[in-house]
């Protein structure tokens, strides 16, 4: 089954993530995903899987109020968080493959081509996150060498 669709990854939409650090990608999940990934993500927040996240900063630990996070990238498998292993094996790696091939593609006809150097060889580093209490949490860096995405 097919649950991307990498068209909606358009050379405008890559070009403007460059230089804007930010995209919307619309209609990139099927509609079917979507649903699901949502149905899965509030079962998993009611059961407690989804849980309260904490950062470090000056060797204190600081609770983000109101936001909840679970790591995907862990030891997490379809049985612990439904159907978001799905975005874990398939719709990061293909996000990242796609922009990946442009960047190649682009730096083939122009050397100065911003890029953003993805690995493609590792799965993405992937947290599903809920914000219990209004607003949200969007555009952050966790550390100086991390490449952010958010869906």
């Amino acid at each position: 089954m097919n649950h991307t669709n990498t068209a909606a990854l358009t050379t405008e939409t890559i070009t403007h993530l460059h230089s804007h650090h930010y995209a919307l990608v619309d209609d990139f999940l099927t509609q079917e995903i979507a649903d699901t990934l949502l149905q899965d993500a509030q079962i998993l927040f009611t059961k407690g899987s989804i849980t309260q996240h904490y950062f470090s900063f000056g060797g204190a630990l600081y609770q983000k109020p109101n936001v909840h996070e679970l790591d995907l990238s862990g030891d997490v498998s379809a049985t612990t968080i439904g159907s978001w292993i799905t975005v874990l094996d398939t719709v990061g790696p293909e996000f990242l493959r796609r922009i990946h091939e442009f960047d190649e593609e682009a730096s083939k006809n122009d050397a100065l081509v911003r890029r953003l150097c993805l690995d493609v060889d590792y799965t993405p580093a992937i947290k599903l996150q809920v914000n219990s209490g209004g607003g949200s949490f969007p555009w952050h860096f966790d550390n100086a060498s991390t490449c952010l995405c958010n869906v």
